[in-house]
């Protein structure tokens, strides 16, 4: 909530680590690192520290919230439901393989592991989250703005930059946008 404090609001796995950094700082890495690691000693908080960068876990997660989050919200279902919904399959799939296109085109597209594995990813996530209700839902109910604009939108607006195709997202990010707009819920 403020800028020193956690709030661990859902159940699910938390992975710390350190960005690749343009610029080399001596001490960032050993303080960061020192901050870390306390983060992962709190009581109840189940978390990994990963020693190399966290760009490829930033896509699996990128991943994740971009099939789950828009699907609960639109459907008003728990994480653990969207694996129930007609379709499920080829939505999860579409975005996987729309966010790896995309990140073949930018820098360090290394990072970004392959479709399959964004969408196994996804599948862990609904099953570790299943009880879970998305940050996008309790946005969507509690009538605040939703994160679609820098999770779907971000994959379609980049997309648009990088010459890559992202119709599945796009449509995913076009129907919260809609659903936001009127007061009483989906259409």
């Amino acid at each position: 909530e403020g800028a020193v404090e956690v709030v661990h609001a859902g159940m699910g796995s938390t992975t710390l680590g350190l960005p690749r950094s343009p610029v080399p700082c001596s001490w960032a890495p050993v303080q960061l690192g020192a901050t870390a690691a306390n983060i992962s000693r709190a009581p109840g908080l189940e978390s990994t520290i990963v020693d190399q960068d966290v760009e490829q876990r930033l896509w699996l997660k990128l991943a994740a919230n971009c099939v789950i989050n828009p699907l609960t919200a639109l459907h008003r279902c728990l994480n653990g439901h969207v694996f129930d919904l007609p379709g499920f399959g080829a939505v999860a799939h579409d975005v996987c393989a729309e966010i790896h296109d995309l990140a073949a085109t930018l820098p360090g597209s290394s990072a970004c592991p392959p479709p399959d594995d964004l969408l196994q990813f996804v599948h862990s996530t609904v099953q570790e989250t299943s009880h879970n209700q998305s940050s996008m839902l309790q946005d969507v109910v509690a009538k605040r703005t939703t994160e679609i604009q820098v999770l779907n939108a971000w994959v379609t607006r980049q997309g648009k930059v990088h010459g890559v195709n992202t119709p599945r997202n796009s449509e995913l990010a076009r129907r919260v946008t809609e659903l936001t707009q009127f007061s009483d819920g989906p259409r």
